[in-house]
């Protein structure tokens, strides 16, 4: 796209002028999206203290003291998590590949699209999926291509979920992690 397309287009994404009005979020930088961040308006948010009140097994809270862009300070409660991969897995019959589990933080059962935590920092979001999508359904597919990734609540939590496409799916064992009770769909 080039600059005038660009910038005609961030007019659009701006209300008031010098707001954008969404997070727009790509697995690939384009012109577009370097023009449109190049645009926004930089705050400058600085930390001046953080206290670590809970570290666990897959991720840890902080409260971070900050100054904010007018100089007044305030408390920012911060969710570290290392990260996930979902899979959005389609048969060839098209339909798409589910799991149904117990939840516990929700009481009941629910269904979802295949997927897990990055296990280690620095783990390739792909082979996490692939990973997941093998343990969880038996699932092993021919085809893959990234879908990006979303900040599933990023007021507060650091996690980024990657997603994937999976096609011409061959079927074989699960391999459930130990105390993971699921069933395909």
């Amino acid at each position: 796209m080039n600059e005038p397309a660009a910038n005609s287009l961030l007019k659009t994404l701006e209300e008031p002028p010098g707001q954008v009005t969404f997070i727009l979020v790509t697995s690939a930088r384009s012109a577009l999206l370097d023009t449109i961040v190049s645009r926004c308006m930089p705050l400058s948010f600085g930390m001046l203290e953080r206290e670590e009140i809970f570290k666990g097994r897959i991720f840890s809270v902080e409260v971070d003291t900050v100054r904010l862009p007018d100089g007044k300070t305030t408390k920012r409660e911060v969710v570290r998590h290392g990260g996930g991969a979902a899979v959005l897995a389609i048969d060839d019959d098209g339909s798409v590949l589910t799991v149904t589990q117990y939840r516990y933080v929700f009481g009941t059962m629910l269904t979802e699209l295949p997927a897990g935590k990055l296990d280690h920092p620095g783990e390739d979001p792909q082979s996490a999926a692939l990973r997941e999508l093998k343990e969880e359904t038996g699932a092993v597919p021919g085809q893959v291509d990234s879908l990006g990734y979303i900040l599933p609540s990023p007021g507060c939590y650091t996690e980024v979920l990657y997603m994937f496409l999976a096609r011409e799916l061959k079927m074989a064992g699960q391999h459930l992690d130990p105390g993971e009770f699921l069933r395909v769909e």
